[in-house]
């Protein structure tokens, strides 16, 4: 990520469709090497009749806050009984000017329109597999035209309380 906006790449056949960014500050973050004040934080990909989203782990002092903010909120996407972590649920909103959850969300609701994709699968490491755990109800309830919604995580922490879980597992899973 030390290259800003042109650091994604992705193997051939895998089609990459968009890269979305988090606005951070390189006072703080000695990964927003080009001053940008932007870094990657996820990226869409399509390959055959799969659409595949990612979300990469903690790599900055703005991640570490998201990281650390674990003052459970109201999970905001789908209608649940339960609470996330606020800073997960911050840094996969986004803010006004790099709106995360509704860039994503915008992209693979249009890759999804075309009817060409019957799979979505949702990965992320650390903080991207928080990330990714939010995605999954959300995506699961607010893109259509999917057959099958899939997620695999890599040391994730927890994303929600156990209200959340519960919901989460039986509505979503």
């Amino acid at each position: 990520i030390n290259g800003g906006k042109d650091t994604i790449t992705v193997p051939s056949p895998y089609k990459l469709e968009e890269v979305v960014f988090q606005g951070v500050s390189s006072f703080f973050n000695s990964t927003c090497k080009d001053d940008s004040g932007v870094i990657p934080l996820a990226f869409v990909a399509t390959k055959d009749d799969s659409i595949y989203v990612s979300f990469r782990g903690t790599a900055n002092f703005t991640d570490a806050i998201s990281d650390i903010a674990a003052i459970q909120v109201q999970y905001n996407f789908v209608p649940t009984t339960g609470q996330v972590s606020g800073g997960f649920q911050g840094a996969y909103t986004g803010t006004d000017t790099f709106p995360i959850e509704s860039a994503i969300l915008s992209k693979v609701d249009e890759l999804a329109m075309t009817g060409s994709f019957k799979n979505l699968y949702i990965t992320g490491h650390s903080l991207g597999a928080a990330l990714a755990f939010l995605a999954f109800p959300d995506f699961s309830q607010n893109v259509s035209n999917i057959d099958n919604v899939v997620m695999y995580n890599f040391a994730g922490p927890a994303a929600g309380d156990s209200a959340w879980v519960t919901t989460y597992e039986g509505e979503y899973a």
